[in-house]
């Protein structure tokens, strides 16, 4: 990646029964708080 920054990225799943998200990385470089399913991009 350039500059060596740090990508975040959810994914969600749905199925006919249920929904599935998975995050992977943070909100920025000074925040480490993880993504997730309610994280606006």
């Amino acid at each position: 990646m350039v500059n060596k920054s740090k990508a975040a990225i959810v994914i969600g799943f749905v199925d006919s029964s249920e929904v599935k998200l998975s995050g992977y990385g943070n909100v920025s470089k000074d925040n480490n708080i993880p993504v997730n399913g309610s994280t606006f991009f």
